[in-house]
């Protein structure tokens, strides 16, 4: 079973609504999902030998987080859900959810019942 690490790194409210999403993901997938709340002491090098994943996902990276650059990750495919959007000057793979779309959803939903 091939291994994705998921890096949390901020505590928002609604990381379990991610994680629940993310889980979903990787049962379809046959994916193994690798939890790990971000220590700052951590070597994201030791990480990749130990797991060998075959990619990696940061939740929620802000200003501290910083140093996780896509460079760091080396050849292993990473992408940023929710990052701030300022975080690194050059292009990188990330998603950010829009709440306000999925509200206006819901009350559209609501609306036509």
């Amino acid at each position: 079973m091939e291994t994705v690490l998921v890096l949390r790194t901020i505590h928002w409210d609604c990381w379990s609504v991610k994680l629940d999403a993310l889980m979903t993901a990787a049962q379809r997938r046959g994916w193994r999902l690798q939890l790990i709340d971000r220590d700052p002491t951590m070597v994201i090098d030791d990480l990749l030998k130990f797991w060998k994943p075959i990619g990696v996902v940061v939740v929620e990276s802000g200003p501290s987080t910083i140093h996780l650059r896509p460079e760091i990750f080396g050849r292993t495919p990473v992408v940023y859900l929710d990052p701030t959007p300022d975080l690194f000057p050059h292009p990188f793979a990330y998603v950010h959810h829009d709440a306000k779309e999925i509200v206006n959803s819901a009350v559209k939903e609501l609306l036509a019942i």
